[in-house]
């Protein structure tokens, strides 16, 4: 590592032409090849495509491909409006067969979707979203706001979720 500084558990460093290296306290640290030689637009098309079969896949019933969506390790954490949600795949799957149980059915819709290739294994996405609770086809809930991911691509070249946070509009303030 050529240089490198610790802020409140959090570590950014250069190394090479260009690596990020994040280390969240008690975790593996998240490292990012440089990207020389990268095709962005490709990295881009891939991962415009990995987030659409991500939001089927959450909208469907397959608990292995839910799964198969997020990295099996403890780097892993979900956050929702500034909370950590879910730290496991395993914890997405049992939220979504609770809302299955509920007799819930999903539907999200994408927009204004920016992808932003890291390197050639580590890309960030973000996204407005808008999603819809129906149950026997009458809207049960509604909301909407921003998804951010960190994915990693594979050794087998998929891509995997290792970070991800939404954020939904706050309320009007208290009094």
């Amino acid at each position: 590592m050529k240089s490198g500084k610790k802020l409140g558990g959090v570590c950014v460093a250069v190394v090479g032409v260009v690596s990020l290296v994040v280390v969240a306290d008690g975790t593996r640290p998240i490292v990012a090849d440089p990207m020389p030689r990268v095709d962005a637009g490709s990295v881009k098309a891939e991962l415009e495509k990995f987030l659409l079969r991500y939001v089927q896949t959450l909208e469907g019933e397959d608990a292995q491909a839910v799964t198969d969506l997020y990295i099996d390790d403890d780097r892993f954490t979900w956050f929702t409006d500034g909370k950590a949600l879910y730290t496991s795949a395993q914890d997405v799957v049992k939220s979504l067969d609770d809302l299955e149980a509920s007799g819930v059915e999903l539907r999200t819709d994408l927009a204004n979707t920016l992808v932003v290739p890291l390197s050639r294994t580590l890309a960030t996405i973000s996204s407005d979203f808008s999603t819809r609770g129906t149950v026997n086809g009458q809207e049960s809930f509604a909301f909407a706001g921003v998804i951010t991911m960190v994915v990693e691509r594979q050794a087998d070249g998929t891509w995997k979720v290792v970070r991800g946070h939404s954020s939904t509009p706050a309320g009007p303030p208290r009094e």
